[in-house]
């Protein structure tokens, strides 16, 4: 009897989900799901929120800088980890393939923060108080990416509606930017 090869988590997610997830995609849902599942499950995550969410006011105006780095991994609800983790199973490979692993990782990281960035100025300049995180201005940058890569390709709209993909890019990116 031999016993089967041991795989990576990478790979038994790649092979689960038929081999669609790139490795940098799979990382970083990974990442963001057990960056979750700790601030869930760790005693004390009010101190968590307040110091890893991004907090415009205590990032800029207390210089807790940290916090545009460590919003991106750190998610305020099951809900927006979802969202983000299907925008990473859906996205992050149609870019990721053309581009390389370390583009592709460089892009999600640079875009990330430079949101984060933005979202703590514009936050402190009109005194928002409301804690953000999560990847979602990563997931936004992508899906705008996908548009410009994938601009005159056609595709099929829900399956039935043929759509070019700048023109499905800007629609999502409409929706996501409405909701």
């Amino acid at each position: 009897n031999r016993s089967p090869p041991s795989s990576s988590p990478g790979e038994t997610l790649r092979r689960l989900f038929g081999g669609r997830l790139t490795p940098v995609a799979t990382w970083l849902i990974l990442i963001e799901v057990a960056a979750f599942i700790v601030y869930a499950f760790a005693s004390g995550p009010a101190a968590w929120r307040e110091h890893l969410a991004l907090s415009p006011q205590r990032a800029i105006g207390r210089l807790e800088i940290w916090q545009i780095v460590t919003a991106l991994w750190f998610h305020l609800s099951g809900f927006a980890l979802l969202w983000n983790a299907i925008g990473l199973f859906v996205l992050a490979p149609l870019l990721e393939r053309p581009w390389g692993s370390r583009r592709f990782l460089i892009f999600f990281l640079v875009t990330g923060l430079a949101g984060n960035l933005a979202a703590a100025l514009l936050g402190a300049a009109f005194g928002l108080t409301q804690a953000l995180g999560g990847c979602g201005p990563s997931i936004l940058a992508t899906m705008v990416a996908f548009g410009f890569v994938y601009r005159r390709q056609q595709l099929l709209f829900f399956g039935f509606a043929p759509m070019r993909g700048l023109h499905l890019s800007v629609f999502f990116t409409g929706l996501w930017l409405v909701l």
